[in-house]
């Protein structure tokens, strides 16, 4: 495996794990507005 082959895997792997924690990060903000929500939302 050649240095540039495994550079460019390495680039996609971090796009991948980049995309993944914006999903998580995006999840657990809705989770927590949500929970916020129904807190103060119930009577």
């Amino acid at each position: 495996m050649s240095l540039d082959n495994w550079c460019l895997h390495l680039s996609q792997a971090s796009q991948i794990a980049f995309i993944v924690c914006c999903y998580l990060l995006t999840c657990i903000m809705l989770g927590f507005l949500l929970g916020i929500a129904i807190a103060y939302g119930s009577p």
